[in-house]
């Protein structure tokens, strides 16, 4: 499991690195079943949440991180700075 400990709340997140080469954890290949996430192009990817009503784009190399509950973007420089790798 791709696991990150956020500095300042001493918890621990999943994550994972937006990009089609990335191995995907379990709650990523979810999302994609499910169709709450999809590519949009080579680079970009569309998450939807389960009504359809919220569409927001995450994009090649951005951090997706989950705290089980929720789904939280993040840039990689800001990911870097607030989170270090379990």
């Amino acid at each position: 499991k791709m696991k990150a400990k956020h500095l300042q709340s001493k918890k621990i997140l999943e994550f994972w690195q937006v990009n089609k080469e990335n191995a995907q954890p379990a709650w990523v290949k979810k999302a994609f079943t499910s169709g709450g996430f999809s590519w949009l192009n080579e680079k970009t990817l569309r998450i939807v949440n389960t009504g359809g009503l919220i569409k927001i784009n995450a994009v090649q190399d951005e951090f997706l991180v989950f705290n089980g509950k929720y789904l939280k973007i993040v840039s990689a420089q800001k990911f870097k700075q607030d989170c270090r790798l379990q």
